[in-house]
């Protein structure tokens, strides 16, 4: 019985090449993904980076400009600089200091008037309700007794990226001349709760390193991540110390004839009393997702090259021995949109050969 055997069609295959040599050098440009060449990631990794300026993650000296602080502004909120702005011109925001009162206590109009409903202090009070506040909830209530006068630190938005590090941030406030509360969040005690649509917090005394104080357990603030806003009870610095740093507890009433205060300027010089190694530490957080993209290529693909050094002006091969047998190397995976926009691109480590016996499968990695 006679046996078939299966042969390579050498003169075929010679033909096909030459074929492909006489007929130009064609390159393709895009090719599309099919649906199983895309996984998304259902994982988001949290990520953590330094909230200020320079890469720093902890804030030592502060400044303010003269001209901000000068102006009317000044009276509703003073912003806060790593560098100093009056000698640094690139000197950016990192975080914003706000006072307010609900009833206008502690702070006077821009014209001097004495109507405590038109104040600065009552203006950022009702403004900051609004926001952190169930609705109908006009005021903040801490230990379950209605806190008339708070204290806002407000991260500049583009430092804290998505949030600011829950159990990632400690403030170091004068209470007297000697003494310093040190604030940071309850998240690793309590889990969260969520007012008005955002995520909340309990403000405590305690430090990054020991936790919470030891026979401290009065409820201090509140502290939103996800708007990187630290609000204080003003009066709860009267618990530590005599709270001369910050102002008592007794708000001046400028409509009765009380002495304006300037009350900002008040948290400001607490916080940037270095003398006893206080400071601001921070982290921001942003939860990262991935895409992975596999590029596939076929043995018959881009093993042509459009580079002036590879190809004729009129198609051909200009070195001879790549006649029917091309080599190609590629270095760069580009991404685009539907109408062919380049997004990204990845970079391989080194050029990756191609010819017609070899194939190619390139993971790309997107983060996001």
């Amino acid at each position: 019985m006679a046996i078939r055997r299966s042969r390579i069609n050498k003169r075929a295959i010679e033909m096909s090449r030459r074929r492909r040599a006489t007929r130009g050098v064609r390159v393709s440009s895009f090719k599309k993904f099919d649906e199983e060449d895309i996984i998304e990631s259902d994982v988001a990794k949290a990520i953590t980076s330094a909230l200020w300026s320079n890469n720093s993650s902890t804030l030592q000296q502060i400044y303010t400009s003269s001209a901000q602080t000068a102006s009317a502004g000044g009276a509703y909120q003073w912003e806060v600089y790593q560098d100093d702005p009056n000698t640094n011109t690139s000197a950016s925001v990192q975080f914003n200091i706000a006072f307010g009162h609900s009833d206008g206590s502690g702070s006077a109009t821009a014209s001097g008037a004495s109507s405590q409903d038109k104040t600065p202090s009552k203006a950022v009070y009702t403004a900051f309700a609004n926001q952190l506040l169930a609705p109908g909830d006009d005021l903040f209530t801490v230990n379950s007794i209605d806190a008339k006068g708070m204290v806002f630190i407000c991260v500049q938005r583009d430092r804290f990226k998505e949030k600011v590090n829950p159990n990632g941030w400690q403030l170091d406030i004068a209470t007297g001349a000697t003494e310093t509360l040190q604030l940071i969040d309850d998240s690793r005690y309590s889990s969260e709760n969520s007012v008005n649509g955002n995520r909340v917090y309990n403000v405590i005394s305690g430090t990054l390193a020991s936790g919470q104080s030891s026979g401290y357990t009065t409820n201090l603030g509140f502290f939103y991540p996800d708007l990187g806003i630290i609000a204080i009870d003003h009066s709860a610095s009267a618990d530590l110390g005599d709270g001369s740093n910050m102002g008592t507890q007794a708000y001046a009433n400028v409509s009765n004839g009380g002495t304006y205060v300037d009350y900002n300027k008040k948290v400001y010089d607490a916080m940037n009393d270095s003398s006893d190694g206080r400071n601001f530490q921070g982290r921001a957080e942003e939860d990262i997702s991935s895409t992975h993209y596999f590029v596939r290529v076929k043995n018959s693909e881009y093993n042509y090259s459009n580079n002036p050094t590879f190809s004729t002006s009129v198609g051909q091969l200009q070195n001879s021995s790549m006649v029917g047998d091309p080599t190609s190397y590629i270095t760069t995976v580009g991404l685009y949109n539907d109408e062919n926009e380049l997004v990204a691109t990845a970079k391989l480590s080194k050029p990756l050969a191609k010819t017609f016996a070899r194939e190619a499968t390139i993971r790309v990695k997107l983060d996001y």
